[in-house]
C-alpha cells in the first residue's frame, strides 16, 4: 500500500497546488480518491430489493463443460420489480396443524378422550383422541421446518342419546398464527455469473484472447467507492461468483456416472494485470476461492500479487478434492484493493471448465481480438451532409480487424463483411471473402478486408436524410476453428449525425492541464462553410473537489490568431465516463475547412475530461501555455471533445426497417424489463440478437439456443430488435423496455 497511499498523497497534493513542469496529465479514471461523499462497504450487487420487498433469486445448476469468452453478456440480472414476468410469489405461515393453518391454535399437551354413553347399561365408553402434528417454521427459511411436535386437541366429544356434545378443556397453550408472502425469481437460463460489480468490456484490456473480458477495481456496482471513509482504505473489492454448478455426476448416454478424482476435472482462465487501466501493487492480489457444499465453507486456491502491464496468461486449477465433486459446487475470483476509487486493476478472459483437462492442452480457436473503431479514414461519426459532399473523401480503405490465433498451429483464416443501411434487413454490400493461408499461430494478426470488393470504391449511399447511420457485421472463420459462433463476428453502428468525433464512447482515463492560463485544442476540418453550433465534452465525474471548476471554451479557425469564439468563464458540468454534455455557442461560429475547439484552464482546481486512449490522436490535438505559442500534446490518445452543428434537440434517428416477407421468428414480451424471449427457433438451431438505441448505437448483444435474452441495465424507452440466424437477418423490430 506504500505505493497506492503515496500516488493519492501526490494527487491530493496536485489539486491544491500549480505543478511545475509539466502542463498536461492523463491519470486512471478516477483520477482522484478522496472529498468524495463517504461511503463504506457498498453492496456487490448479487441481489436485489424492491420497495423493501425481499425477492429471492432462484439459481439454476450448470452442467460442464462451461465455457465464457465474454464476447456475450452472461452476467446475471437482478430483477428489482414484483411484476415482473420471471417473479412469482408464495405464501408462507408460522405454524400448521394437521397441514392446516388456522389463524388461532388451542391445544393441550396431555391425552385427551371423547366419551360415547352405552345405551344399554348407561355408562360410557372412553376413546383416546389422536394427537396431531404442529410445525413451526424457520422465520429466516419459512418453508424449512424450525421444530415440530404432537399435541391433542383443547376439547373433548361427548356423545349421549346419539347427540354430539362439543365440550371445551382448558388448553395448555395458544398460538397465533401470521402470514408472509414471498417473492421468488426464476432464472434466465442464460447467464453463468453473479457478478454484479465488475465491469465488462472490450477496451480496458490489452490486447485479450477474445473480444470481451470482465475487469476488477476498486468500485462497486454504482461506480462508487467501496469505502473511503479514509484515504487509503483497502480490502475485498469486486467478487466474481459463479452459479452452483454439479461435479457430483454427468449423463454417459442414458446412466448417471459419479465424477471421479481421475477424470481431471479442470478449471482453467486468462488473467492480466493492469491492462490499458491501472496498475495493482505487489501488495494487491487476485484471489480464486472454491466453494464446497460439503463444508460450506469457501477456500482459496490460487492467487497472484500485483504486477505491470504483461500479456494475459493461461492458469489451470485441477479439481480432485471429494468435497468438491459435488452438487452445488462454486468458484469466486475476487481482488484486494484499494477501496477508495478506481485502482488496481485486473482482467479476466476464456474461462473454460471440464473434464480431462491438462496442462498440455492446446486451444483450437481464431478469435476477433479488438473492437472495431470506424470505417471512416478519421472520424468515428461525422455529419451526413458534410459526408456526402464527396463520400470517397470520408471512407476508409479497408475494414480492419485483429485476429488472434490462440492454436499452436498455423490456420486458414476467411472472413467477409456485410453493411447494412439504417434498420434495413438485406445488405447494401457484401465484401469478398478475404483469405490468408499463413495466419501465424499462437499470435495476433492484422487482416484487412478492402472496400473494393467489386472491382469499385465502396461508399455509404447517400440519400435525402440529413442524418443516417449503418450497421457493419464482421465474420472471420479459420478452417479448424472449434469455437466459430462464440468469437468470430463483430458489429460496428456507424454513425453519421450532426457532429464530429473521434472518439469510440468510451473512457479509460483522464486528461486535464495542470496550469492556470493553459489551453488546449483538438483539430476538426469540415469539407463546406457551416455553423458551429455546440461543443459535446465529457467532463468526468471524479472523487475530487467539484466545486468552484470554470474554464473557457474556445473556437480558433487558426491557432496562428486568436479565438473567434469565447465563453468566459463557465461551471464545468460533469458527466460520467464516455458521456457529453452539450455547450451551447449562442450565436454559432461560421467555420470552413480546419478549426479547433478546447477550453482555457481558468481555476486552481483540475479539470478532468475523459480521455480514449485506444486511438492516437496526438497529431491534432495542441496544447498552449502562453498566448499564441502551441505545440503537438505529448500523449498518445483522444480527448472525448466533438464538434456539434446541430440544435441539440433532434429527434431520435430513423430505424424504419423493412421487413422480410416472412421470419418464422417473434419475440416477447414487448413491453420488456430484463429479459426477452425468442419463439420459432428450431430444435438445435442457434440466433445472435442485437439491440441497438435510437441512436444506431448496439448497446448489448448475444447468442441464444432458445433459452431467455438477459437484458443490462438500459434506460426505458423504444430499442431496434436485430435477430439473425446463420448471419443472415430473419427479424428486425422495435422493442419498448418500460421498468
Amino acid at each position: 500500500m506504500k505505493f497506492r497511499n503515496l500516488y493519492i498523497g501526490l494527487l491530493i497534493m496536485l489539486c491544491s497546488s500549480v505543478a511545475f513542469g509539466q502542463i498536461e496529465e492523463v491519470h486512471t479514471l478516477p483520477a482522484a480518491a478522496f472529498e468524495h461523499p463517504t461511503q463504506q462497504k457498498a453492496e456487490r450487487g448479487d441481489g436485489s430489493r424492491a420497495d423493501d420487498v425481499v425477492i429471492h433469486h432462484l439459481l439454476d445448476t450448470l452442467s460442464l463443460p462451461l465455457f465464457d469468452d465474454f464476447v456475450d453478456y452472461k452476467i446475471k440480472i437482478f430483477t428489482h420489480d414484483t411484476n415482473d414476468p420471471s417473479v412469482f410469489d408464495s405464501a408462507s405461515y408460522h405454524f400448521s396443524a394437521d397441514g392446516q393453518f388456522p389463524d388461532t391454535l388451542e391445544f393441550r399437551t396431555s391425552a385427551v378422550f371423547n366419551y360415547v354413553e352405552d345405551p344399554i347399561n348407561g355408562g360410557f365408553d372412553t376413546i383416546r383422541v389422536d394427537s396431531f402434528l404442529v410445525q413451526v417454521y424457520d422465520s429466516l427459511e419459512p418453508f424449512k421446518v424450525k421444530k415440530e411436535f404432537y399435541v391433542f386437541p383443547s376439547y373433548s366429544l361427548h356423545t349421549q342419546n346419539g347427540i354430539t356434545r362439543k365440550l371445551p378443556l382448558t388448553p395448555d397453550s395458544t398460538m397465533y398464527n401470521f402470514k408472509l408472502r414471498h417473492y421468488f425469481s426464476k432464472d434466465d437460463g442464460s447467464s453463468y455469473w453473479i457478478a454484479g460489480s465488475v465491469r465488462w468490456n472490450q477496451t480496458l484490456c490489452d490486447r485479450s484472447p477474445s473480444l470481451g473480458v470482465v475487469s476488477f477495481d476498486g468500485l462497486d456496482s454504482l461506480n462508487w467507492p467501496y469505502d473511503n471513509s479514509e484515504d487509503y482504505t483497502y480490502g475485498i473489492a469486486d467478487r466474481f461468483t459463479s452459479k452452483p454448478i454439479n461435479l457430483f455426476d454427468h449423463l454417459v448416454g442414458s446412466t448417471l456416472v459419479p465424477y471421479l478424482p481421475g477424470d481431471s476435472i479442470g478449471l482453467s482462465f486468462f488473467v492480466q494485470p493492469e491492462g490499458l487501466a491501472d496498475q495493482p501493487e505487489k501488495e494487491d492480489s487476485l484471489v480464486l476461492q472454491f466453494y464446497s457444499p460439503v463444508t460450506n465453507r469457501w477456500s482459496t486456491v490460487w492467487s497472484r500479487e500485483g504486477d505491470t502491464n504483461q500479456a494475459f496468461q493461461k492458469v489451470l486449477i485441477h479439481i480432485d478434492e471429494a468435497k468438491y465433486l459435488q452438487k452445488g459446487f462454486r468458484f469466486r475470483f475476487q481482488n484486494f484493493a484499494t477501496l477508495s476509487g478506481n485502482f488496481d486493476h485486473w482482467h479476466l478472459d476464456y474461462i473454460e471448465m471440464g473434464s480431462g483437462k491438462s496442462v498440455n492442452d492446446t486451444i483450437i480457436d481464431f478469435a476477433i481480438a479488438m473492437p472495431l473503431r470506424t470505417t471512416l479514414k478519421e472520424y468515428t461519426a461525422m455529419p451526413w451532409l458534410h459526408y456526402k459532399t464527396n463520400p470517397s473523401e470520408f471512407c476508409g480503405d479497408s475494414i480492419n480487424l485483429v485476429m488472434n490465433n490462440l492454436s499452436q498451429t498455423t490456420d486458414e483464416c476467411r472472413a467477409l463483411f456485410r453493411v447494412y443501411k439504417a434498420g434495413n434487413v438485406n445488405p447494401h454490400y457484401t465484401s469478398k471473402t478475404y483469405q490468408n493461408t499463413f495466419v501465424p499461430a499462437n499470435s495476433f494478426y492484422p487482416m484487412d478486408m478492402p472496400f473494393n470488393a467489386f472491382d469499385e470504391y465502396f461508399t455509404f449511399p447517400v440519400d435525402q436524410e440529413e442524418r443516417q447511420w449503418f450497421r457493419v457485421y464482421c465474420q472471420a472463420n479459420a478452417s479448424s476453428d472449434v469455437f466459430r459462433k462464440e468469437n468470430n463476428h463483430l458489429e460496428l453502428s456507424q454513425i453519421f449525425d450532426r457532429y464530429y468525433a473521434y472518439d469510440d464512447w468510451s473512457a479509460e482515463q483522464t486528461y486535464h492541464l495542470n496550469l492556470v492560463g493553459t489551453q488546449v485544442a483538438v483539430e476538426f476540418e469540415t469539407p463546406i462553410e457551416d455553423t458551429l453550433k455546440a461543443i459535446y465534452i465529457n467532463f468526468v465525474e471524479t472523487f475530487s473537489p467539484t466545486l468552484n471548476h470554470r474554464v473557457n471554451l474556445k473556437v480558433f479557425r487558426d491557432l496562428n490568431s486568436g479565438p473567434v469564439y469565447e465563453s468566459g468563464s463557465i461551471d464545468v458540468i460533469n458527466t460520467p465516463a464516455g458521456t457529453f454534455h452539450r455547450y451551447t455557442i449562442p450565436q454559432g461560429v461560421v467555420v470552413d475547412g480546419k478549426f479547433y475547439i478546447g477550453w482555457e484552464q481558468i481555476s486552481n482546481y483540475k479539470t478532468y475530461v475523459g480521455y480514449d486512449n485506444s486511438y492516437n490522436n496526438e497529431k491534432r490535438t495542441f496544447i498552449s501555455e502562453f498566448d499564441g505559442e502551441w505545440k503537438n500534446t505529448s500523449y498518445k490518445g483522444t480527448i472525448m471533445i466533438r464538434a456539434d452543428f446541430g440544435n441539440g434537440d433532434e429527434t431520435p434517428l430513423s430505424n424504419q426497417t423493412i421487413m422480410p416477407e416472412y421470419s418464422g421468428l417473434s419475440i416477447y414480451p414487448n413491453p420488456a424489463r430484463d429479459w426477452l424471449q425468442l419463439d420459432g427457433l428450431e430444435s438445435g438451431e442457434s440466433a445472435q440478437v442485437q439491440l441497438y438505441n435510437l441512436q444506431g448505437k448496439e448497446v448489448h448483444y448475444q447468442r441464444t439456443d432458445g433459452e431467455p435474452v438477459s437484458l443490462p441495465n438500459l434506460p426505458n424507452g423504444f430499442y431496434v430488435v436485430r435477430v439473425q440466424r446463420d448471419g443472415h437477418p430473419d427479424f428486425t423490430g422495435k422493442l419498448v423496455i418500460s421498468k
